[in-house]
């Protein structure tokens, strides 16, 4: 699948991922998110939620794992947060990705992506931008089980 460019909003996280995982976190994070972005006017027609995580928890300590909530927002000039707000602005990166849909617990994705890059096509080579997941539901008002997130990872063909 080819991408464009998103901006975003995010806030940044470090820490155990499974903290990530929880309602509480996810509420806490889209609601200060959707907020900001409402009270500026960046709000796109339809509301799109995405994630990062940056680090392998098999290569770094469970304490010092960093992941960004991300809210796709309108691309305005001038429409950045100034330095001293927590929430940043930032876009995804334009590319090419191999798009995977997983269902079921944040808690799992882990294991997914052990999974997929295993069976990446050998015609491909792993990109050099993050790995992005994009959030198609919230488990604010899903079940854990009808959980569905897109895993882009990013490719080189």
């Amino acid at each position: 699948m080819e991408s464009e460019t998103i901006p975003v909003l995010f806030l940044s996280y470090i820490g155990n991922y499974d903290t990530c995982s929880t309602v509480a976190f996810e509420t806490y994070t889209w609601d200060c998110l959707y907020k900001y972005a409402k009270e500026n006017s960046l709000l796109p027609d339809k509301e799109d939620y995405w994630g990062i995580a940056y680090d392998d928890t098999d290569i770094t300590s469970l304490e010092k794992c960093r992941f960004y909530a991300c809210i796709a927002i309108q691309k305005r000039v001038g429409s950045n947060p100034p330095l001293t707000n927590p929430i940043k602005h930032m876009d995804l990166p334009q590319g090419t990705y191999a798009v995977y849909i997983h269902q079921g617990d944040y808690a799992l994705l882990d294991a997914f992506y052990e999974i997929i890059l295993k069976q990446l096509p050998q015609s491909y080579c792993l990109g050099e931008t993050p790995i992005l997941e994009h959030y198609l539901n919230s488990p604010a008002d899903t079940d854990v089980k009808e959980l569905l997130t897109e895993v882009w990872i990013p490719i080189i063909k």
